[in-house]
Formats: C-alpha cells, structure tokens, sequence
C-alpha cells in the first residue's frame, strides 16, 4: 500500500467513525425527548392537577362561594401569573383531624397531582377533639413520606399552618415549620390573617354561603383570599418564577 492509498484508507475510517458518533448522540436525544415526554403526567402541559387536603379552612368553610375559597384564589393566582389552566380536587372535610388525611392517601396518589397543599393541626389542636400533638406530627409524616414521590413525580407541596386557636396553635403550627425544614418544604403561615385583625377576616355569623351559614369563627372572603395569597407567596418563594412551566421546574 502506497502512501496516497494509506491517507485515504484514514480519511474512510474517520468519515466512518464520525457517521457512528452521529448516529450514537442522535439515539441519545432521541432517549432524553421521550423520557422527557413519558415523565410528564398531564396530557396537557399547561394543566396543573392540584390536590388541596385539609378541614373545614381548606373545604371553604365560610367563603360565600366556591371561587372565594383559598384553593380557588391560590390557583387563581397561579392561573394568572403562569398561563396555565389549575385543575382543582379536593380532599377536605369539616371537623376533620390529620388522620383523615392519612386516609387520603391513596386517593391523592392515584391523581398524581403535580401541586399539593397540606392544611390540618386546626382541629388537632382544638382540645376537644383530644388531639396528641405526637400523633399529629406522626400523621404529617406519613402523608409527606407517602406524597412526596409518587410513580416517578415530585408533587410541589405546600404545607399550612393552623387556624385561630390562639396558643393551643402553637406548638401544632412548630410541627408544621419543623417539617417543612426537615423536607425541604415552603410553609405558608397564615396566624397573620386570624390574628391581626380578626374582625376583618372572620365572619360575621349569620350569612348564607355556599357551605351553610357562616360563624364568627372561620375565615371570611377577606380571610380566604389573603390565605390564598400567603400560600401563593410560599409555592412561588420555593419552585417556580413566572417564567417557569411546571415541568420545566420538575427537571430541576
């Protein structure tokens, strides 16, 4: 073999070696797009699915309408800064304790929802229902140790502290600031809201609403919306500027 023939013998086997290198990052990128496509849940990427567990506050209880209750105004907000359509479930109950959230569970796994807003310890820590501060902080890790992953996704939780209960909140409202330390976990604290000035966003009893009459005791519209606002300052503090798409934040 002369010379000329040895040089063109190595350009054939770098022409070779670079149509195979081509051929390798293309199948590459292939396999990134479609993990990309199979790890996003909703069939719309503009639809956030949003699970709202909690009692009576997060049920609504006494907003004058459905659109006034926290959730409707937390995703209103979403709606509004990041132009994407929030698909709300609920999984509140008047009078319920954190255990009822454990029982929820399952149901909240098999939405697999993209956000979750976590609302008890108001009525664990209401004396009346014998409530163990312990338990509730038990419950609470359970349904974070089941919630926090769930088939491959990583929900954005929001945790949420107590309602009026003056110092019996407090060490309720500590496990839900300690927890959300220990997961990595924005905490909206809402004790402004029944605390500053609770003539303005609590009742007044006696008024017709879409879940009964209203009691001097849960949070009004005005109450409502300024909880709706505090959780939207904590999701947005933690996961996602206006800019960012849920999934874009999910790849972080």
């Amino acid at each position: 073999m002369d010379k000329s023939e040895g040089q063109q013998d190595n350009r054939r086997r770098k022409i070779r070696w670079y149509i195979l290198l081509v051929v390798l990052v293309a199948v590459g990128a292939s396999s990134c797009v479609i993990e990309s496509i199979v790890t996003k849940k909703n069939a719309s990427d503009d639809t956030i699915v949003y699970a709202s567990m909690g009692d009576s506050i997060a049920e609504g209880h006494y907003a004058s309408t459905l659109a006034t209750t926290f959730p409707a105004v937390f995703a209103s907000l979403v709606e509004e800064n990041y132009h994407e359509k929030v698909e709300i479930h609920h999984y509140a109950k008047y009078g319920r304790t954190s255990s009822f959230g454990v029982g929820q569970i399952d149901r909240v796994r098999q939405l697999k929802p993209d956000v979750i807003t976590i609302e008890f310890g108001t009525n664990d820590a209401n004396p009346v229902n014998g409530s163990d501060v312990d338990q509730f902080a038990q419950n609470m890790r359970t349904m974070l140790n089941e919630l926090s992953y769930i088939d491959g996704l990583t929900p954005q939780i929001v945790l949420v502290t107590t309602w009026n209960h003056g110092k019996a909140s407090e060490p309720f409202d500590t496990v839900v600031k300690n927890l959300g330390k220990e997961y990595n976990l924005p905490v909206a604290d809402i004790k402004s809201v029944w605390d500053k000035d609770p003539e303005k966003t609590a009742g007044p009893p006696g008024l017709k609403t879409f879940n009964g009459t209203s009691d001097r005791w849960h949070p009004n519209d005005e109450g409502m919306k300024q909880i709706g606002e505090i959780i939207y300052q904590a999701y947005q503090s933690k996961y996602r500027q206006p800019s960012e798409t849920v999934d874009n934040q999910k790849k972080d």
